[in-house]
């Protein structure tokens, strides 16, 4: 509704999950709005493609299409700049294990504490287009995500304990969409909704074996 948590306009939202045939995993968000609003959906699904309880997901294979990523301040929150992966340990251009370089002396991986970044994907055409492979070798494991939209976050559980509680019962551990903060920056592609306009952002997760 118009007002709730300070975001002007009532907003009708749409999610809807389809699981294909081909072991695809899509996820279409649309939205309307009868205000001028700020509108960015997205999922927050964590993969560990060694299975529940699979411990370890930094041996993972990750490859990702991008040749930029931003810069995060101490609020993890880009402040703008666009740096070039190469020479740098978030380049992810051909696949590497994720934490092949997470020993490295980088100003950014000491702030994220690991590979939580914000990735510039080539595609900014709004078309669906590959973003990134994440592959396990230990079971043979693989997702590719595909989306509309112009940039991936990634989040490798820097923030995880075992006080938290997953699947089962589970206990979980340690490392076991659009750009951040355009509403802020307005040289970041918009995440404004206007009346009359429809919001339209596709996710896809396509998982193979090998």
């Amino acid at each position: 509704p118009d007002g709730e948590e300070g975001y002007p306009g009532n907003l009708a939202c749409t999610v809807t999950y389809w699981w294909t045939k081909d072991d695809v995993c899509r996820i279409e968000y649309e939205a309307e709005t009868d205000r001028p609003t700020v509108v960015n959906l997205s999922n927050h699904t964590y993969f560990n493609l060694k299975g529940q309880n699979g411990g370890y997901v930094m041996d993972h294979l990750m490859q990702v299409e991008a040749d930029r990523y931003f810069r995060n301040t101490a609020q993890y929150v880009p402040d703008g700049a666009m740096l070039p992966v190469e020479d740098t340990p978030f380049d992810m251009r051909a696949p590497h294990r994720i934490d092949y370089a997470i020993d490295t002396p980088d100003p950014q991986l000491r702030i994220m504490r690991g590979f939580s970044v914000c990735w510039v994907l080539r595609s900014q055409t709004g078309e669906l287009a590959r973003a990134a492979d994440l592959y396990s070798s230990r079971s043979g494991r693989g997702v590719e995500t595909w989306t509309t939209e112009p940039g991936l976050l990634t989040y490798t559980g820097r923030g995880l304990n075992e006080r938290m509680i997953g699947k089962n019962g589970v206990p979980l551990e340690k490392f076991g969409g659009h750009f951040a903060d355009s509403p802020n920056r307005p040289d970041f592609p918009s995440t404004v909704l206007r009346p009359g306009e429809r919001y339209r952002s596709v996710t896809e997760f396509r998982f193979y074996a090998k």
